[in-house]
Parts: C-alpha cells; sequence; structure tokens
C-alpha cells in the first residue's frame, strides 16, 4: 500500500476521515495498522488526532497500539487527551491488555 511523500497511507487517511468501514476493508486487504509515516504515527494517531472516534474504534479491534511511540515520545492515547477527544480517551481506558500485540475491551 503506497503512501504519499510523507509517508500517510489510505488507511491513515480513511482514519482521520473517520471511515471505519474504510478502515476494515483496507486492512482485509493487506494494509497494515502498524505502518509509520514519517513522524512515527500510525493510523490510530491520525483518528486519536481528528477525534474520529468510529475508525479509532475499528483500528484498535484491528490491533492498533495506541500506547505505541511517535517520533516526538507522544502515545496515540495522550494525543486523544491533548486534544480534548474524550470519547477516544474513554474507549481506550475500558480497555484492558490482552498481550504485547493487540487489547481487547473489558465488559
Amino acid at each position: 500500500h503506497q503512501a504519499n511523500d510523507n509517508g500517510m497511507t489510505g488507511l491513515m487517511a480513511a482514519a482521520a476521515n473517520n471511515h471505519a468501514d474504510m478502515c476494515r476493508y483496507l486492512v482485509e486487504e493487506g494494509a497494515s495498522v502498524q505502518v509509520r509515516d514519517d513522524d512515527g504515527e500510525t493510523a490510530i494517531f491520525y483518528c486519536c488526532s481528528s477525534g474520529a472516534a468510529d475508525a479509532a474504534e475499528a483500528l484498535w479491534g484491528l490491533g492498533a497500539h495506541v500506547y505505541a511511540r511517535d517520533v516526538m515520545g507522544r502515545s496515540a492515547l495522550e494525543i486523544a487527551q491533548e486534544r480534548g477527544h474524550q470519547t477516544i480517551v474513554d474507549m481506550i481506558n475500558r480497555t484492558e491488555p490482552m498481550s504485547q500485540t493487540g487489547y481487547t475491551f473489558k465488559a
């Protein structure tokens, strides 16, 4: 899956625009939720920055890592907190680690 000059992929664009179904489709077609742009941000960072809660939930369910750090040392969770996207912050805080590679929602 190709990226633009800044490393932004189609999955990142879909995530930023809250297109959860497109995010799922792109991952089904082979896009990786762990690919990083030139700033070290993955698609879920774009959700957390723009407040795209539906896409964030979709990517989270597909194994996106919200605790990974970008080149400035920030996590996606911290970005959501800084931007005041409480829905995303609450979603992340309702979860618990499942393994080193994924997370699961608490009941």
